[in-house]
This record gives structure tokens, C-alpha cells and sequence, in this order.
């Protein structure tokens, strides 16, 4: 994402670049930024040791659980 002049983000009006296209709508951005979050949990929870793993099982608190 880039930094928008102070004069535009006082307008309101800021611009966002997803794989290096302009991106006018938040929801774009919004969806990637969510898919990118869910993409980095899922490799988190692949290098949790087993043992975590199963306990945090055991508490009821699955992979991707908030604490």
C-alpha cells in the first residue's frame, strides 16, 4: 500500500496498490489483506510442534484459536 499526500487524506480520498494495481474499492483490499491473515495462520499453525499441538486440542482450542 502506498502513503497518500496529506492533502488527500484529508479529503478522504486515499489510493491503494494491491500486486501493483490501483485499488479504488476497500472491500479489494479489505479481501486481500484477509486472505494474506488466513494464509500466515494456516503456516503458523503447520510449524507448531506436536505437542502444542495436542494440548492445545485437548483445551479445546484447535488450530487458529484465539487464546
Amino acid at each position: 500500500m502506498q502513503k497518500a499526500s496529506g492533502e488527500k487524506m484529508r479529503s478522504g480520498e486515499l489510493k491503494f496498490t494491491a500486486n501493483g494495481r490501483k485499488v479504488t474499492r476497500p472491500e479489494i483490499v479489505l479481501e486481500a489483506l484477509n486472505k494474506r491473515m488466513l494464509a500466515m495462520e494456516k503456516q503458523r499453525d503447520e510449524l507448531k510442534p506436536q505437542w502444542l499441538q495436542d494440548w492445545q486440542n485437548s483445551q479445546g482450542r484447535g488450530e487458529s484459536a484465539p487464546p
